[in-house]
């Protein structure tokens, strides 16, 4: 009975949640690959020459769930702690969406996504801090499909890259790495007994309820 009033009530719930102010709901993320950790050249899938290692910045990569933009802090190079890399960076981009899901998609090339600009190029001390749009395209960024990889000038292909993964993959409620509608039913039934599961709680304030509804279905859109 419940979760029946509960099913019927989406729909009219969420459009009505959708017409109010957004709060600011973040997600944290970690850089991975095949080699481990961080943006390597140990993740690239093919050889590369003298290839450097770096990783999160002072602010690391958060998305805002209300917007869809992602905050992006990362550095490379000795003087940040990591190794240099081979030489300057030319270009860096964010690649993706892959056709697997993370940990399945760390040997495959994705398309170009965003071209990052104002990085400090250094092979040595670089770094780039900077917001990229991925309000159309949330559900692939939770999964784990895109990474940030760097082009450096030895390494034009690409030098070193690292998956953004996030700290828990919000609205993957039956948890099979993939948002989609065999999420519905799982999700339905943490709002309707209250037990609180991770990836229902859409809205990240710490309780599974009726409010989580408007992300989900954004969630559920693409």
């Amino acid at each position: 009975m419940i979760r029946t009033l509960v099913l019927s009530s989406i729909t009219l719930f969420g459009f009505f949640l959708s017409q109010q102010p957004g709060i600011a709901q973040t997600l944290s993320f970690e850089l991975q690959g095949m080699a481990g950790p961080g943006i390597t050249a140990g993740n690239e899938p093919g050889d590369t020459i003298d290839g450097g290692t770096g990783g999160l910045g002072p602010n690391g990569i958060s998305v805002n769930l209300s917007t869809g933009v992602v905050s992006i802090d990362v550095v490379w190079g000795s003087k940040n702690g990591f190794t240099d890399l081979s030489s300057d960076i030319d270009f860096m981009n964010i690649h993706g969406p892959t056709s697997q899901v993370a940990g399945d998609n760390f040997a495959e090339n994705g398309d170009t996504f965003a071209g990052l600009s104002g990085f400090d190029a250094s092979a040595s001390s670089g770094g780039y801090a900077g917001d990229t749009d991925f309000s159309g395209s949330l559900a692939g960024l939770l999964e784990g499909r895109y990474y940030v990889h760097l082009h450096t000038i030895v390494n034009n292909g690409g030098e070193a890259r690292g998956y953004m993964i996030p700290e828990v993959v919000v609205g993957d409620v039956n948890n099979d790495g993939i948002i989609n509608l065999l999420d519905v039913g799982p999700f339905v039934d943490a709002i309707s007994s209250g037990e609180f599961v991770d990836e229902a709680d859409t809205n990240r304030d710490g309780v599974v309820n009726l409010l989580d509804i408007t992300l989900m279905i954004t969630l559920l859109s693409g």
